[in-house]
């Protein structure tokens, strides 16, 4: 579809139909729809996953969707991780399920009767585009994520992200997500993800510096300039 389009528009101006089009037709698939929901609103939606489990094995899965601030529903395409702790506290990946979605409940009928996890990844290698937040038992399990549970660095900025949109939508108190940022900081060994979490621009900084009030921030400070410096 992209070859197709820079080879018929070459050296010309386009609209976003010609775009759309080319694309529509090496995917054989109506992109109208699509285009609606993705091209001509505005805001993201947010997602998350709700499970429930008896006699360790999952009795029910689905995917929650929130509207965007446009108020609209887009369909989607994500995978769901599922991990189980062991023995070492490592997070091994016992499943994993491609979902498409579109509605505000979508049901994971391929999951149930799997092995109830510690933790679940609603966006695991990042193939969706969404606000995804992490459902109970995963943030209960978050600590043990960030410090050495989950072994990539790519499963762990997930668990990142999602944690700092949940302090966004006051569904996480922002004092709690710093104590778990100094948590996984001490650990951290990458140094692409640590330049995000510290960086000039990262979530960290402005979390501390905006949210916490001057005797909280004073407070902090000491504890966070001990392990940066660490």
């Amino acid at each position: 579809g992209l070859r197709s389009y820079f080879a018929k528009f070459a050296f010309r101006n386009t609209t976003r139909a010609d775009f759309v089009s080319e694309v529509a037709r090496a995917s054989g698939r109506d992109l109208r729809s699509w285009t609606k929901a993705w091209l001509q609103t505005a805001g993201v939606g947010r997602v998350r996953a709700d499970w429930s489990c008896d006699t360790g094995r999952i009795a029910s899965f689905r995917l929650l969707q929130s509207p965007s601030s446009s108020g609209s529903l887009s369909p989607h395409r994500t995978r769901v991780g599922l991990f189980r702790a062991g023995a070492d506290r490592k997070f091994t990946l016992s499943r994993s399920q491609d979902v498409s979605y579109a509605e505000p409940v979508t049901p994971v009928a391929e999951l149930k009767g799997a092995p109830c996890p510690d933790f679940v990844d609603p966006n695991l290698g990042d193939h969706d585009y969404a606000l995804f937040a992490l459902d109970p038992v995963s943030l209960n399990n978050a600590k043990p994520a960030l410090t050495g549970g989950l072994e990539t660095p790519l499963a762990r900025a997930m668990v990142w992200h999602a944690l700092a949109q949940m302090v966004r939508d006051t569904e996480l108190p922002v004092s709690d997500y710093l104590e778990l940022a100094l948590a996984g900081l001490e650990t951290e060994t990458d140094p692409t993800l640590l330049g995000i979490l510290l960086g000039p621009h990262s979530t960290l900084r402005n979390y501390f510096r905006r949210y916490l009030t001057p005797p909280a921030r004073l407070a902090f400070a000491p504890r966070l300039e001990q392990t940066v410096w660490k």
